[in-house]
């Protein structure tokens, strides 16, 4: 599965396959939340008030700059002003939490991307 943006269509994630049941994300400062190359979304592993956000390690996210309008952190990014990450193409869809108190991890949200698997689209 890859990730969109929903306006111009740029290529956001590398290839991304859904974390096992069986590893649980790690919310834990300074580290990953989950392992490079997965994702989930906040209805099967419900976290904060973000209902169907896509959570990926902050590797898998591509063709993005910093939104500086939304940037906040002292070492990385702390995610509090909200959509932090753009497309190319200057488009918001994510927040990129990386602080050096924070869990590391990417939360992209639903409206502001489309999914698909192959030339399938998901949603």
């Amino acid at each position: 599965m890859r990730i969109y943006c929903k306006i111009c269509e740029m290529e956001l994630s590398n290839e991304l396959v859904p974390l096992p049941a069986d590893i649980e994300p790690v919310y834990e400062d300074k580290t990953d939340v989950l392992p490079q190359g997965f994702y989930y979304t906040s209805d099967e592993r419900p976290i904060e008030n973000s209902v169907g956000w896509i959570y990926t390690h902050l590797k898998d996210i591509i063709n993005t700059v910093y939104n500086l309008e939304n940037a906040g952190g002292c070492c990385g990014m702390d995610g509090h002003a909200g959509l932090n990450l753009i497309c190319m193409n200057g488009h918001e869809f994510a927040t990129e939490v990386s602080d050096c108190w924070t869990p590391h991890f990417v939360k992209v949200e639903p409206d502001k991307v489309f999914l698909m698997e192959g030339e399938k689209v998901l949603y």
